[in-house]
């Protein structure tokens, strides 16, 4: 019987000796005085941006007060439990139940718009950049706010449901290729401007390595990014999201094993 993706996820977290505390040191308390307190993970941002539509690459905050921390929608997923998005596990730093918002920005008007609440994190302390770094999101948008869409970022490509299960796949079918990542997409005509690309590496466990072309190719904000590889012009895999910049390359957390475990699906998106 397949899990839902909570609980394969969970599943996932625990089985990691590194995280045998699946919360944060802040207990599920999304109200901090410094975001950096007893914190040893990737550096973090407190920058948040708007954008007109959600969509993966998106500008999100998680957390409430001056301290939310600014980071990126990752994949769109059609779950057993439900709409949910997959972010980067350090986002949720402050554990489950942190409120996650949208900043709705639009004709000169700008609102916060909730998107729902962390479910699951793999952040733990102390920080280890081979452990998982996963968040799992419960999508709730209120009736009347931006409902997300059913758009991609290069909304030309039409990309599969599945990824690749682990790191060790992808290195079988794409070692050497480029792969592409999007943030601080603000609408759904400015994706391009906001693509940026690497060359996959190596690989062990779930964690992908990738070459940028640009050492500007990465900010903390940037964490949660989606990540895909272009098979040719109009098709293309997702891998799964941008978790770290380490020792000068881009850290991906793949997603694959734990969406096929739960029997969730990456959302199709072209239009």
């Amino acid at each position: 019987m397949r899990r839902n993706i909570l609980k394969t996820l969970t599943a996932a977290v625990m089985a990691t000796a590194a995280l045998s505390a699946c919360t944060s040191v802040t207990g599920g308390n999304p109200v901090v005085e410094n975001i950096n307190n007893a914190y040893t993970g990737p550096e973090l941002s407190t920058s948040v941006e708007g954008a007109d539509v959600f969509m993966p690459g998106a500008p999100i905050s998680i957390g409430v007060g001056a301290n939310r921390i600014a980071c990126t929608a990752g994949w769109l997923v059609d779950a057993p439990e439900g709409f949910t998005m997959v972010t980067a596990g350090h986002c949720a730093r402050f554990g489950e139940g942190s409120p996650v918002y949208f900043t709705y920005t639009k004709d000169g008007t700008t609102r916060e718009v909730p998107l729902g609440e962390v479910v699951v994190t793999s952040f733990a302390e102390p920080y280890n950049h081979a452990a998982p770094d996963i968040a799992l999101v419960k999508i709730k948008v209120p009736a009347g706010d931006p409902t997300p869409g059913d758009i991609y970022p290069d909304s030309h490509i039409l990309i599969a449901s599945n990824p690749p299960k682990d790191a060790d796949q992808v290195l079988r079918e794409a070692k050497g290729e480029v792969a592409c990542w999007f943030y601080g997409v603000k609408s759904r005509t400015s994706a391009s401007q906001n693509k940026h690309c690497g060359t996959i590496v190596k690989g062990t466990g779930n964690k992908v390595i990738i070459k940028p072309d640009s050492a500007d190719d990465y900010t903390p904000a940037a964490s949660g990014a989606p990540v895909l590889w272009n098979l040719d012009e109009t098709h293309g895999v997702p891998i799964g999201i941008v978790t770290d910049l380490y020792k000068g390359h881009i850290m991906v957390d793949t997603i694959g094993k734990e969406l096929a475990q739960s029997g969730s699906r990456i959302r199709n998106y072209r239009r």
